[in-house]
Parts: C-alpha cells; sequence; structure tokens
C-alpha cells in the first residue's frame, strides 16, 4: 500500500477502475483519518457519498467563478476527480469549527 501512495501523482489521468481491494483500501481510509490532523483535535471528519459530495462540489464552484472560467480547468478537473475510483477530499465542517472558537476564543 505505501508503495502505492508513494507512486500516486495528480498528473495521472483518474480511472473509475481499481488494482487495489476495497478491503485495504477502507482499511487505509480508516486509519488516516484516525491520524490526521483536525481543527481543535474536534475530528469532525467524515466520509459521504462519493460522487454526491463530488457533484456538490462541481456546482459550488461553478457558481462562485465566471462560466468561461469554469469551462477552462476546474470543471475538467472536478469532474476527473468524480470520476477517480478511491479519489478523497478532507474537509472541516466550518460549522464545527465555529463552535469549538466560541467555546475556547484564546485558541482560536
Amino acid at each position: 500500500m505505501e508503495a502505492v501512495i508513494k507512486r500516486r501523482s495528480t498528473w495521472d489521468t483518474a480511472s473509475p477502475e481499481c488494482t487495489i481491494p476495497n478491503s485495504e483500501i477502507k482499511e487505509l481510509v480508516k486509519m488516516t483519518i484516525e491520524t490526521a490532523a483536525s481543527t481543535f483535535s474536534s475530528y469532525t471528519t467524515r466520509i459521504d457519498e462519493h460522487k454526491k459530495f463530488w457533484d456538490i462540489a462541481i456546482e459550488a464552484v461553478r457558481a462562485a467563478i465566471p462560466p468561461e472560467l469554469f469551462e477552462v480547468h476546474p470543471k475538467q478537473s472536478l469532474e476527473g476527480f468524480k470520476n477517480a475510483y478511491g479519489a478523497m477530499l478532507f474537509f472541516e465542517d466550518p460549522e464545527n469549527t465555529r463552535a469549538l472558537e466560541m467555546k475556547s476564543p484564546r485558541f482560536a
């Protein structure tokens, strides 16, 4: 698994096929989520439906930039991520972070 991670490149064309067993991918994702740093050590990271998530991301980017710019680059990249087997994007929910900032303003 380590060799696969080191070999990975964002220049590669993403594919919906995978040669790594799903069980190994699930274990790697679980380990990554459990060990990744999080805001205020809240560990609120979660995994949602892959294609649904990328549909939301695509629409958010589309709404944020002029259509002619969206068609030039972001659309292709985001569609590639959507169609990639095992593509992951980690993010923190800003609402959780704000709530934690309110509880601990000295550390915000």
